[in-house]
């Protein structure tokens, strides 16, 4: 999980808990005990008994890239349909098309989707995604609404990942003018102005 969380420092695992250590918004060291404690659970990848759209139990892998694991049911879960899982994310489906459309119409889009838009919160998955769609530029699931105020993904949890100097609200001069996220070719999130049109949009669910 910590690999899977950028605010994650290290792991340790005390008394069969494993807690994740962390930084907060203010870079306050602080722990999931007394929080939220991760405890091991052993994930089965491989065939197992799956109910499916139909309601009918058949046995299936969820190493197929139509399946990913939930965390909430701790079973293989069948994705959305037009969605595929990568075997590098196991947690998550995701989908894209092709298409102009700026921060509101790409977000629109993902929740027609029953689903939300990309959440890379890891240097692996930014990485991924961008030798996935290479020259592509896309947002991703986090927008503000003034100026000073903390970027956060739509589940509440902080962004992190960002280039040097970012964000800044280029050429804002005291307004704001960039209120919504991208990923630029080296890795990194760049605030963007969400009026901008980008050529797809990548949308996941879990």
């Amino acid at each position: 999980m910590c690999s899977m969380d950028e605010s994650c420092v290290y792991v340790s695992f005390i008394k069969n808990e494993c807690l994740l250590n962390s930084f907060d918004e203010n870079f306050n060291f602080s722990s999931s005990s007394g929080k939220k404690v991760f405890q091991k659970k052993n994930f089965g990848f491989q065939e197992k008994a799956i109910s499916g759209p139909d309601q009918n139990i058949s046995n299936v892998s969820c190493l197929n890239n139509s399946y990913l694991w939930s965390h909430n049911t701790n079973s293989c879960v069948l994705c959305k349909a037009g969605f595929i899982k990568y075997e590098e994310f196991p947690f998550s489906c995701y989908h894209n098309k092709v298409g102009l459309r700026n921060f509101i119409e790409s977000k629109s889009y993902c929740e027609s989707m029953n689903s939300f838009l990309l959440r890379p919160k890891t240097e692996n998955e930014r990485f991924f995604f961008i030798k996935k769609f290479p020259y592509r530029d896309f947002f991703v699931d986090s927008f503000i609404t003034s100026l000073g105020q903390i970027y956060k993904w739509s589940d509440g949890s902080i962004v992190f990942g960002f280039d040097v100097w970012q964000p800044n609200n280029y050429d804002g001069k005291g307004n704001l003018v960039q209120d919504s996220l991208m990923i630029l070719s080296n890795g990194y999130l760049n605030d963007a102005s969400g009026k901008n049109n980008y050529s797809i949009t990548i949308c996941q669910h879990n």
